[in-house]
């Protein structure tokens, strides 16, 4: 069945806007087990990697038409952030005080729960009544989302509690014992309204959805307070509030920083979003057909079947960080460039291109996502440029030496997180880096723990490959067979009379010499277990062609200086990559080869390798 790629669309990136009209949030949504666990309130902390999917959870919840469920969203507005970060009461400590604060704010959203059910539900009660006038003595019945800088405010001076019968209080000890004691008020009367109406079971309960909390925090003290201060009081709501729960949605990045004394009694009601690449695929899936209407014709049909030989869907969930943001935007973007290069379906050349694209826009977007935990990230990413992917811990320690002191001096209060072992522990917990673990590479968004001691080899994720043009496994430059074989081609057409050469000659013996030479390391190389098997394969790959070309040479030779720049072509190449290979770490699995390699480097009259001696054309 044929489709019409101007249809396909895979959704917005953000489910902000993803859940407007236009959007796919609603039509292509995909419940997970993290959903469940946030709509049955089982969990009441979902935390996750920006993109993960958590606010799409959330504004799904929202959104939702259930009859046995109410919810109510809370954002914090940007336009607060100074206000509430800032926010103290004289007598009790700062964090105390954003408690406070977000008792009053989920207090209030229950109290107006309780007011629109009992009109829709019940009869009017007494405590229903009084809990109406506090709301519209305090202007909190017609707002739909509360503006924090405004709560603020009213904390600052006083909450009129004449509706509960009790007046402005007069010489409190502080602000802070008069706020915690109207708070006690308002907490108890919306208690005695819950009571009073004695909802029956199968009446709607409240779910409190608490998100955005990015907006308003920056690192710094007073912003983890304001975020501890919000886990404590949405944990306390469940416990003062019958038929009422709060789930609060977290960037991981901003909890993991949180230090506070009982943070251990929260794990029982965390969940962390992650993602399979079996999922994802039922995700894309989902929204190409709300897209397009039908189910099948999405791979092998509009998307080509295979990508460099890897089915095309395992090639582009491989260059994502397996987030439902990073494939929703890959997966658009592909469809994008095929629109542009004028195609009706999406071909290999199309995902190729729009790989790329992507792959420098995650490394620009990387720094940004993790600037106030590591500012200096955007730097230290520089070290990974025009570099293969595959990195050992001697050839990260050796870079790092190099850069450390201008890091250093750039970010003085970083300077003692720049040891080669926090750093990765930083890209690694980033994703940026994975490592080798029995013969497989394993990545923090699969397996999640930290860098070991005795890990050694990591590899660059391949998401930031193309943009750091870090394609290959090793540091080796690639051997030109067509440069090599043109300047022979030439050499020939330049020297038509030929000549060829007479056994005996020095060129002939340089020749002979090489060339069995570099037989002599193809039969080597297969011996060689100790090598990361990427590299492994490279070095073989290289080594071949470099013998072809010398078989090329031997069988049809051009005469004298060509002859002697060729010989001298490949004596270089071969320095140079066993240069590379000692520098970048590698010399200590395999050194009796590299040693080789740099032996067969020079010419009989200066043997004896010496690493690194040659030009670096990288």
């Amino acid at each position: 069945m044929s489709h019409d790629l101007a249809d396909l669309y895979f959704g917005r990136d953000d489910a902000e806007m993803d859940i407007a009209e236009g959007g796919l949030l609603r039509a292509g949504f995909l419940p997970t087990p993290a959903y469940e666990a946030a709509r049955r309130a089982r969990k009441h902390l979902i935390i996750g990697r920006k993109g993960s999917g958590k606010s799409a959870i959330c504004r799904t919840l929202a959104a939702q038409d259930d009859p046995a469920l109410v919810t109510l969203l809370v954002t914090p507005d940007a336009l607060s952030a100074e206000e509430i970060r800032r926010f103290e009461l004289r007598g009790v400590e700062p964090g105390m005080a954003k408690r406070m604060l977000w008792r009053y704010v989920l207090a209030t959203q229950v109290a107006k729960h309780l007011v629109t059910h009992a009109k829709a539900a019940h009869k009017k009660t007494p405590a229903i009544g009084r809990l109406h006038t506090f709301l519209v003595d305090n202007g909190e019945l017609d707002v739909s989302r509360p503006k924090l800088y405004e709560t603020v405010k009213k904390l600052k001076t006083s909450l009129k509690l004449q509706a509960f019968g009790v007046g402005l209080e007069v010489g409190s000890p502080s602000e802070g014992t008069r706020t915690d004691h109207q708070l006690d008020v308002v907490e108890r009367h919306i208690g005695l309204a819950a009571e009073e109406l004695a909802c029956p079971a199968d009446h709607p309960r409240l779910l409190l959805l608490v998100d955005q909390i990015e907006d308003v925090w920056s690192e710094d003290g007073d912003a983890d307070g304001l975020v501890i201060g919000l886990l404590k009081a949405a944990r306390a709501v469940g416990a003062r509030f019958p038929r009422v729960s709060c789930v609060v949605f977290l960037r991981s990045d901003i909890y993991d920083l949180l230090r506070f004394a009982d943070k251990d009694k929260y794990h029982g009601d965390e969940l962390r979003v992650g993602w399979s690449a079996e999922r994802l695929r039922e995700l894309v899936v989902a929204r190409a057909r709300a897209s397009l209407g039908v189910e099948d014709g999405l791979w092998g049909g509009i998307f080509p079947a295979e990508v460099s030989g890897t089915p095309a869907w395992d090639y582009i969930v491989r260059h994502t960080l397996m987030r439902p943001r990073d494939v929703i935007h890959l997966c658009n973007l592909c469809r994008d460039t095929a629109e542009n290069n004028g195609h009706e379906v999406i071909t290999e050349a199309d995902v190729d291109e729009a790989v790329r694209l992507y792959s420098q826009w995650k490394l620009e977007d990387l720094p940004n996502e993790y600037f106030a935990n590591h500012p200096f990230l955007d730097a230290l990413l520089a070290i990974f440029k025009d570099h293969g992917y595959l990195v050992t811990r001697t050839a990260l320690d050796r870079r790092l030496a190099e850069v450390r002191g201008v890091l250093a001096a750039r970010f003085p209060e970083r300077a003692e997180a720049l040891t080669t072992d926090n750093v990765l522990d930083i890209l690694y917990d980033i994703g940026f880096l994975g490592v080798r673990r029995n013969d497989h590479v394993v990545y923090a968004v699969h397996h999640g723990g930290r860098v070991e001691l005795s890990d050694d080899e990591f590899h660059v994720h391949p998401a930031f490959r193309p943009a750091l043009r870090a394609t290959r496994a090793s540091i080796t430059q690639i051997f030109e067979p067509g440069r090599l074989s043109g300047a022979v081609h030439r050499s020939l057409s330049n020297n038509s009379a030929g000549g060829g050469l007479r056994r005996g000659t020095a060129d002939y013996q340089a020749l002979v010499q090489l060339r069995g030479d570099v037989r002599r390391l193809l039969s080597a190389v297969d011996e060689v277990s100790l090598l990361p098997p990427e590299v492994h394969q490279e070095v073989s790959a290289s080594l071949r062609s470099v013998g072809r070309h010398l078989d090329v040479l031997f069988s049809d030779p051009p005469s004298g200086d060509q002859l002697i720049e060729q010989v001298a072509y490949v004596r270089t190449f071969l320095n140079q990559l066993a240069g590379r290979l000692e520098a970048e770490g590698f010399a200590p699995e395999g050194a009796y080869f590299v040693y080789m390699i740099g032996d067969v480097a020079h010419p009989p009259q200066q043997q004896g390798y010496r690493g690194g001696s040659g030009s670096d054309p990288l």
